[in-house]
């Protein structure tokens, strides 16, 4: 493998390189295992709902045949697999399910959308899209839409000028903390109140 590197990569760029690691494909019973820890993590969402997703043997070792026939991509397909497979499936199997439910005691179609339905759907997604969010805050230059023009840019052109660069960043610091503290704060009243509405 490393007589391919040389071959391919100028030595320039290789010795830029802090290390080379080599990968080795991996074997059934390590994928086996990765599809036991991806069903963990859904499990630790599931775990909430009052669910528990276990797969038999035979069902994993479909997973591994189904999605990593070609090793070239490790284990990256396993997730996918899992969603397509069980995830999905079963997301459709409780909507319906509570549509159901919903139908029997005399709700529409979107009466039900918007009181059972909606109500769990905002209460998993705000918390990634409330860090969607503060993060879109403090990489881009979205700050400069709430009067913050280009902090990271000035900061530079002000350390080049004036070489106080710990004082000029530690600000800049202070002033992303302003601009994203109220914002957390606000999506953790949202997901506290969500929360409380689930409880009730």
């Amino acid at each position: 493998v490393m007589s391919s590197v040389r071959q391919t990569f100028n030595p320039e760029f290789i010795n830029r390189l802090d290390e080379i690691i080599i990968f080795d494909q991996l074997l059934d019973a390590e994928l086996l295992e990765v599809v036991q820890l991806q069903l963990d993590q859904i499990n630790k969402t599931m775990n909430r709902h009052g669910f528990d997703i276990r797969l038999t043997d035979e069902a994993k070792r479909w997973i591994v045949e189904k999605t990593c026939s070609d090793r070239l991509y490790g284990a990256r397909p396993i997730r996918r697999a899992l969603q397509k497979y069980v995830e999905d499936p079963l997301s459709e199997a409780l909507i319906q399910g509570q549509l159901e439910g919903a139908f029997s005691i005399g709700m529409t179609r979107p009466m039900a959308m918007w009181y059972i339905i909606l109500p769990q759907a905002v209460r998993v997604v705000l918390p990634p899209i409330g860090n969607f969010a503060i993060g879109l805050l403090k990489d881009t230059s979205i700050a400069s839409a709430v009067a913050a023009p280009e902090l990271m840019f000035r900061a530079r052109s002000l350390v080049e000028a004036t070489f106080l660069s710990t004082q000029i960043y530690l600000m800049v610091a202070v002033l992303y903390l302003a601009m994203s503290l109220p914002l957390s704060r606000a999506v953790r009243r949202l997901e506290a109140a969500m929360g409380r509405g689930h409880q009730a």
